[in-house]
């Protein structure tokens, strides 16, 4: 028991992005689980990990409110996760207690930049 790896498991607002589907939850049906291997966002029954492999960009933002997005290609498929959490603070440092770097810190959350991303990395609105 003493040679598993820390895992964190947090509650918030999460959502998922993916090709073909777009998933959005609060407190009962999100979580965001975080290892010393990966990120796990889940959304309404749609999960995508995020390994440190294979990360393309982990993005905090900081206003309106703060939160988490992790960008990930997975065998040509892209997984485009962000969440949010009262207690931000305890995300923050269990990122970097497994050994997680910010790509980028953003001050503002922008519209442009989301649309931005979902048209280079072929994203879109989904059931």
């Amino acid at each position: 028991m003493e040679n598993l790896p820390p895992s964190f498991i947090f509650r918030g607002y999460a959502e998922v992005w993916a090709r073909a589907y777009f998933a959005s939850a609060w407190w009962f049906g999100s979580r965001c689980t975080i290892t010393d291997e990966a990120i796990t966002v889940r959304a309404l029954g749609r999960e995508h990990i995020h390994t440190k492999a294979e990360l393309v960009e982990l993005r905090w933002v900081w206003l309106p409110w703060p939160y988490l997005m992790v960008i990930s290609r997975s065998h040509g498929s892209v997984g485009y996760s962000t969440f949010q959490m009262l207690r931000w603070s305890r995300l923050r440092a269990a990122l970097k207690s497994a050994g997680f770097s910010f790509t980028e810190e953003l001050r503002y959350y922008s519209y442009r930049r989301v649309a931005d991303d979902k048209k280079r990395y072929g994203l879109q609105d989904g059931v």
